[in-house]
């Protein structure tokens, strides 16, 4: 049975013979010894990228090139998710909009996406942001403040996020109770 270290010794220098690449025996160690960490399959995944163009590199191939590859630390990759992230709070704007125009401020506010709630709550509530007026709504600052909480939102664990806005009934009924009114739900409960 061929070794790991053997296998990728043979695929590095068919490798670097089909890229023209000349390595040093000390930099044929130092590619060995990094890549070695690595699972093979992937490496040569990242190789045949590289070959084949789906991975641009300029200049000459290094085994930077291959560990960015494997890695996936490219600063490409790292902008792609950066601009990703401002589409989608961008379209959960949009969607923001839409409910706030289309939903009752007296109901709780659900949705599928619990960044979008954690928006809500962090500005003030369900029923306090249905209470604005479209002026409010509609400017620059909203936005902009929407924006950058549903980034950090987006980004935190879905565990952590709330799974509703509390609407105006609700609020209502907590302060009731927390008054020591008596919880209907509760009686017929018992």
């Amino acid at each position: 049975m061929v070794s790991k270290a053997d296998n990728l010794k043979s695929f590095l220098t068919t490798f670097c013979e089909s890229e023209n690449i000349t390595l040093s025996k000390e930099l044929k160690l130092l590619w060995l010894g990094e890549l070695m960490q690595e699972d093979l399959e992937a490496v040569k995944q990242a190789c045949v990228n590289i070959m084949t163009g789906k991975h641009k590199v300029y200049g000459k191939i290094t085994l930077k090139n291959i560990l960015e590859q494997l890695r996936g630390n490219t600063e490409q990759d790292a902008q792609l998710k950066k601009e990703k992230l401002e589409k989608q709070a961008d379209d959960a704007y949009i969607e923001f909009r839409r409910c706030v125009r289309s939903m009752s401020p007296y109901s709780n506010f659900t949705h599928k996406d619990k960044a979008l709630i954690a928006c809500v709550e962090e500005l003030g509530g369900w029923y306090a942001i249905t209470n604005k007026t479209r002026a409010e709504l509609d400017s620059p600052y909203m936005k902009k403040d929407f924006i950058a909480r549903y980034k950090q939102n987006a980004q935190a664990d879905n565990a952590s996020l709330p799974e509703q806005a509390i609407g105006y009934a609700e609020q209502q009924n907590s302060k009731r109770i927390s008054r020591g009114a008596v919880n209907i739900g509760i009686l017929k409960a018992l």
